[in-house]
């Protein structure tokens, strides 16, 4: 299955706000013949579906956006590293930036991936910009 972050304004009142929002995207699953486990994850409201759902759950109040992430936990950064790097070979990158919610995870992918490939750093206008979030025990890779 794949996975898909779903981020959402989500009110005060988490839980009613989650269990209502699992109903709702059940109920389109279940309407549209797909398989779909919603699961609250490190702060984080993830879909895992073997089809995109984003076009039907970002109809649902609250959601702001979806995005086709891969998580990783936090001991398998070199197969995240070995990702990052193989998805920039794939798109035959000649700059990359990373770009997360800590600057820790920054420096540390950016340095690594140069250490990997030899591909010059560009935060200003890069010609593949990779995201990634660091959430308790896990990095999620956007993709």
């Amino acid at each position: 299955m794949n996975s898909y972050l779903i981020v959402a304004k989500i009110p005060k009142n988490v839980d009613s706000y989650l269990r209502k929002f699992k109903k709702e995207v059940i109920d389109i699953c279940i309407q549209n013949n797909l398989e779909c486990i919603v699961e609250y994850l490190s702060g984080r409201i993830i879909i895992f579906s073997n089809h995109d759902p984003c076009e039907f759950v970002l109809k649902i109040k609250n959601v702001i956006s979806c995005h086709k992430v891969q998580i990783f936990n936090m001991d398998e950064y070199n197969i995240l590293l070995e990702t990052i790097v193989n998805m920039l070979r794939e798109k035959n990158c000649q700059s990359f930036a990373v770009k997360s919610n800590k600057k820790d995870v920054e420096v540390k992918i950016g340095g690594d991936v140069v250490s990997a490939i030899q591909i010059e750093v560009n935060l200003e206008n890069p010609d593949c910009e990779i995201t990634v979030e660091k959430r308790e025990k896990y990095y999620l890779l956007f993709i």
